[in-house]
């Protein structure tokens, strides 16, 4: 998780930058205006961590269990937990959001390939223990 500053904000101004964040986006009037200013203001990881949870929100919805998910997308349970719980608070706003997502994309399709990928990065690292492990990496070790 990227560090957060070591200087507390109060709520109100917690709040206050939640809504200037959301008018600036909506502001931009195009996917093009809404892809530059997020890649300006957001890191890859910090993008990662938001399309992860976005992910595990329209999981949750399609009725995956923690554990699916959890296996699928890397996460703990305990974030699965955190999204399920604030989906399930916000849910009459973020229900119709997720609701037209799983309707404009193939979830299935963005889930296989988010799968297929995870399983071509780990069947790279080493299936053992020991001091020579890493030895694929550099054969002259």
């Amino acid at each position: 998780m990227p560090p957060v500053s070591r200087y507390r904000l109060s709520a109100a101004q917690v709040e206050k930058l939640s809504q200037r964040l959301v008018t600036a986006a909506l502001l931009t009037r195009d996917r093009a205006g809404l892809t530059s200013f997020f890649d300006s203001v957001l890191t890859a990881t910090e993008k990662v961590m938001l399309g992860k949870r976005l992910l595990i929100a329209l999981l949750l919805h399609q009725g995956l269990s923690y554990a699916e998910i959890s296996r699928t997308l890397g996460v703990g349970e305990t974030t699965i937990a955190g999204v399920g719980n604030r989906w399930q608070r916000e849910n009459k706003h973020v229900q119709s959001i997720l609701d037209q997502l799983n309707k404009e994309e193939k979830m299935r399709e963005t889930l296989s390939d988010i799968q297929r990928g995870l399983q071509k990065f780990t069947s790279k690292l080493p299936r053992y223990a020991g001091r020579r492990r890493w030895r694929f990496l550099n054969p002259s070790y």
